[in-house]
């Protein structure tokens, strides 16, 4: 992993090669720097102290997905590997979780409209990276209470024993986040890795960042109270006694399961939100006239500005990788195919289809942040907060800032109707190429 003061300065310089945004060439910096946390160096006294800190069986740090990346990092340090013997990559557990999906879903809170996008397999954290310690092997333990003490206590002990523990917590109450938000979206559930702790009463927290961040105890108590669901849900896992794979059985299983999910969905009246069928329907109300229409939910000024900024922000951001997660499963495809499995060139195949298909996703975000120059703005604010990120030491002020301009160019901005209406128009037109894409590339791994 390279060193924690080089890493913005090496995203930084791939963007100014490739005209990438940061969150695309911040992914590929990552992939190529995801080697052992020991290998790490640094003359930063907080990533230092960090280091310093960590359990001794952490390997590795961070990735594109935050709560992916942490799931997949509790697996490397339990030992896992890849099938080629070295560090599992986040793409193979992306792979291995199910992969890419689609769910659309608006709703209207008064005058206030809301997007979600997701585009992986299954919407909510816990039960997208579930599946992943299944098709692993791996002897899982899960720990849930509703008292606080009880939950404190199995940190405790997981702490003592220096295992990492992957843990749920509530977004809003994670002070690096910085999130300025209700009570109920502050709840909003948040996958990250317990890796260590100081002296000084602070946990170490495994997220997307290549650095471990450092979270006061009672912080990070009150985030996991946070999500009541969850009950405080704590998760190790463990090789059981002969580990072994067949990774070439755990590829079929997983791809297979992941083309079943693209298209199922979690509920029956999801049915045509979910898929292709969710792409189409979304395809089709950015144009319609109707009353769910974007021309019409999403018409103009501050409405506008609320879905195009989630729009930008559930392609690069929010429960995805960059360019909606296509490239990275492409990715899995081809570290599968590389293992010599029969169905190999079939996926390699499939794997150029996602990748065309990320262009697109890309290409919807870049028509998104071409509209108004607030938007434009807003998709800055959510790339440099995610470059913030990447310190290690995130600055909660400085992220709250962020979030209050978000919020104030949304309200303030004053899209018209017309510029609104092209820029759903262009987007479209990629969304049809998407669906014709994505349904190759589906029919392929079928």
């Amino acid at each position: 992993m390279t060193k924690n003061r080089d890493f913005k300065q090496l995203v930084r310089a791939r963007m100014a090669k490739t005209g990438e945004r940061y969150s695309t060439a911040r992914a590929h910096i990552l992939a190529a720097a995801a080697e052992n946390v020991a290998a790490v160096a640094s003359a930063d006294p907080v990533s230092a102290h960090a280091y310093n800190h960590l359990f001794p069986s952490v390997r590795h740090v961070g990735g594109q997905q935050g709560d992916l990346a942490a799931a997949g990092n509790l697996c490397v340090n339990a030992g896992v590997d890849g099938p080629d013997g070295s560090t599992l990559s986040e793409a193979m557990a992306f792979g291995l979780a199910g992969g890419v999906g689609f769910l659309y879903g608006v709703f209207e809170y008064g005058d206030t409209p809301t997007l979600a996008i997701v585009n992986r397999n299954k919407s909510m954290p816990d039960e997208f990276c579930a599946p992943l310690f299944d098709r692993l092997g791996l002897d899982v333990t899960v720990n849930e209470t509703s008292g606080a003490k009880t939950a404190a206590k199995q940190l405790d002990e997981a702490i003592a024993a220096g295992s990492s523990a992957l843990c749920t917590t509530g977004s809003g109450l994670l002070p690096y986040l910085g999130l300025v938000c209700e009570a109920e979206e502050a709840a909003a559930p948040h996958l990250v890795g317990v890796i260590g702790a100081d002296d000084d009463g602070n946990v170490l927290i495994d997220d997307r960042s290549p650095v471990p961040l450092t979270v006061a105890r009672a912080d990070f108590d009150a985030a996991r109270a946070a999500n009541r669901k969850a009950k405080h849900r704590m998760i190790t896992v463990s090789r059981p006694e002969g580990y072994g794979l067949n990774w070439q059985a755990v590829f079929s299983e997983a791809i297979a399961a992941g083309v079943a999910g693209f298209n199922t969905p979690p509920v029956p009246q999801f049915k045509s939100n979910i898929g292709l069928a969710g792409l189409t329907k979304w395809q089709d109300l950015l144009t319609s006239g109707t009353k769910k229409g974007w021309g019409t939910v999403f018409g103009e000024g501050r409405r506008a500005a609320i879905g195009f900024t989630r729009l930008y922000d559930c392609i690069h951001h929010a429960y995805t990788a960059p360019a909606a997660g296509r490239p990275l499963y492409a990715d899995f495809l081809e570290e599968a195919a590389a293992t010599g499995h029969p169905n190999a060139d079939t996926w390699r195949t499939s794997a150029e289809l996602w990748r065309t298909s990320g262009q697109r996703w890309a290409e919807v975000a870049a028509v998104v942040a071409a509209v108004h120059p607030d938007i434009a703005r807003c998709c800055e604010v959510s790339d440099l907060r995610a470059a913030d990120l990447d310190t290690g030491s995130p600055t909660p002020e400085v992220m709250r800032e962020a979030t209050v301009e978000k919020a104030k160019l949304i309200a303030d901005c004053d899209l018209s109707a017309a510029d609104a209406a092209e820029a759903h128009a262009a987007i479209a037109t990629l969304v049809a190429d998407i669906v014709a894409i994505e349904t190759e590339a589906l029919g392929l791994l079928s």
